[in-house]
């Protein structure tokens, strides 16, 4: 039904001839950018719909503000069936915490394989969420393990890559970013990219080192559902240090360390803070030389991620047409 009012109204619109010069001109010439002034909020993504629709593109907004970015998701959902996912920025987690909530961060990362894989209908960008620093899409799709059925996987390295992967390991699952084993049987269960909706349960089966089956499961229930033929399992974490390099990477953070100390004692910092830093920067260095991951990785993001991308790069890449709303108030 939303499909074919949607149509309805597309007709509608080519048939106003400013519109449909609009969209004539920008099929001539895709990075052409126009000034479209006047229209109140509603109307406004109802035009970015219609103009990447009619593109063969999907519309990524660039609003001021989470509040916008709301309202513009509850719009853009009137008119699809298929998801709408708003990009919202994280706090990042500077200090040591015994308890962090990822809630947020698996979102997100949801959300940026749904990004590398198409499954989507319009994405919306608060301004604050442009700027922060991500694995990039090739960093990403390393991280991903793929799943099929009679693909030829052993157990033991899938709960290790899992691991890896920031998941979490449990006796029995019930939540998004965690795992159980019981035998030749791995559940996971895998975090939601829209709001408000529960983790989705899959459920792999082995015959010794191969995937016998693929399955929906309920992770209220327990009870398996629907057969799957394949499953791409994402990381839930972004803070993806490659261990590979951990040797160079605590290096690094040890360096950092040691300059920051200098330019503080140039400054004329006082004792009890450098010794602090200095402390600080030696822990993370061991924590990293041991491959943890703590919630005071994001306080070496520029040396994990040196290629590092934002939102927009995966934007790109899902072939997206940009919208910017109030660009006066990014």
């Amino acid at each position: 039904m939303q499909r074919e009012h949607g149509e309805i109204i597309n007709r509608k619109h080519l048939a106003d001839r400013q519109y449909s010069g609009l969209i004539g001109a920008l099929r001539k010439n895709h990075e052409q950018v126009f000034n479209v002034a006047g229209l109140p909020d509603a109307m406004k993504t109802w035009l970015a719909w219609f103009t990447a629709n009619a593109l063969d593109r999907k519309p990524c907004l660039i609003v001021p503000d989470e509040l916008r970015a709301r309202t513009a998701a509850a719009d853009l959902a009137a008119l699809t069936d298929q998801p709408v996912l708003v990009f919202r920025a994280r706090e990042l987690n500077l200090e040591d915490a015994d308890a962090v909530s990822h809630e947020s961060e698996q979102q997100r990362i949801a959300l940026l394989s749904r990004l590398l894989s198409g499954d989507f209908a319009a994405l919306i960008l608060p301004a604050s969420a442009i700027l922060q620093k991500l694995p990039s899409p090739d960093r990403l799709r390393q991280h991903m393990i793929s799943c099929h059925l009679g693909a030829v996987i052993d157990p033991d390295q899938l709960v290790d890559r899992l691991l890896q992967n920031g998941y979490e390991h449990m006796r029995l699952t019930d939540g998004p970013g965690q795992f159980a084993r019981r035998g030749d049987i791995i559940d996971v269960v895998l975090p939601s990219a829209e709001d408000g909706q529960p983790g989705r349960g899959i459920r792999l089966s082995f015959f010794d080192q191969e995937i016998d089956a693929i399955k929906l499961f309920d992770p209220d229930t327990q009870r398996s559902s629907t057969m799957l033929d394949k499953i791409e399992l994402p990381p839930v974490r972004e803070v993806l240090p490659d261990w590979k390099e951990k040797d160079r990477l605590a290096e690094n953070i040890l360096q950092a360390g040691r300059q920051a100390v200098r330019q503080a004692r140039a400054n004329a910092a006082e004792a009890e803070p450098l010794a602090q830093m200095e402390r600080m920067t030696r822990h993370d260095a061991e924590r990293v030389d041991n491959r943890m991951h703590f919630a005071a990785l994001d306080r070496w993001l520029g040396l994990i991620y040196p290629d590092a991308a934002g939102v927009l790069d995966y934007a790109l890449q899902a072939e997206t047409c940009f919208f910017i709303e109030e660009p006066l108030r990014l």
